[in-house]
């Protein structure tokens, strides 16, 4: 099985108080998300230079941050807000419901906060990243977080829906970076330790182009940017010139 230093899974099982930081795009501020009680996330944007929490986003739940390009806001992960009277900080666990995507806009009410993507299905749960041109949010979507993938890509500056370009929750598909209209994905799809392959989105039919082949160590991540593509496996680490992927 393809584990992930970032996957949701490792998220949840061992998570510090302090689970991930994220800087905004000009470093100006950071996104940090913080454990507040079992499986319950809590979002504080922080002053880089002074430390000082701007905003606290609270209930998110499973969640990464992603910040939009402009720094205007971050998308993050919750569960809708709990009924009125629900104990305070109980369950330990969010309750299985309709997991969303949400963003938040820097200085306004999180009330206010702008439902980005949900499904009707039960215990579906969903992360959200920007890719590197703020051209497509790009959102996994797990069963009951196992590493069965749906890949929704939803187009920014525009109001089409969301558009899934993997939907069969048959494989793990880790996103590793778009350039242009090719994204590229771990997966354990033909390969179980993993490999690095490429779909062009703007393809008139769907096909997956293999770019690093399965090793006889496992893939875990890679990232691919123009500089490059960085490889890491469960015993080593590589990179790869672009040129490989193109």
């Amino acid at each position: 099985m393809i584990r992930l230093a970032l996957s949701i899974a490792m998220i949840i099982v061992a998570a510090p108080a302090l689970a991930e930081e994220v800087p905004s795009p000009d470093g100006k501020l950071i996104a940090k998300i913080v454990q507040t009680n079992g499986d319950w996330r809590r979002i504080d944007i922080v002053d880089a230079k002074t430390g000082a929490i701007r905003e606290k986003l609270e209930g998110a739940a499973y969640t990464r941050a992603a910040w939009a390009p402009d720094g205007s806001g971050v998308w993050y992960s919750r569960m809708p807000p709990l009924p009125s009277g629900f104990p305070t900080g109980a369950p330990t666990t969010p309750p299985r419901g309709f997991h969303e995507v949400d963003f938040h806009k820097l200085g306004a009410p999180q009330t206010d906060d702008e439902l980005v993507y949900f499904t009707d299905r039960f215990n579906m749960f969903h992360t959200a990243e920007i890719t590197a041109d703020g051209r497509w949010l790009v959102v996994t979507s797990s069963l009951n977080h196992t590493p069965k993938h749906e890949i929704i890509l939803i187009r920014q500056g525009q109001a089409p829906a969301p558009w899934k370009l993997i939907r069969d929750l048959k494989n793990a598909w880790w996103f590793a970076g778009a350039i242009g209209d090719q994204f590229y994905f771990v997966t354990d799809l033909d390969a179980p330790r993993g490999r690095l392959v490429a779909i062009d989105i703007n393809a008139t039919r769907f096909a997956v182009r293999e770019v690093v082949p399965q090793g006889d160590d496992t893939l875990t991540s890679a990232i691919v940017n123009r500089s490059g593509i960085a490889l890491t496996y469960a015993n080593s680490t590589k990179t790869v010139p672009l040129e490989t992927a193109q």
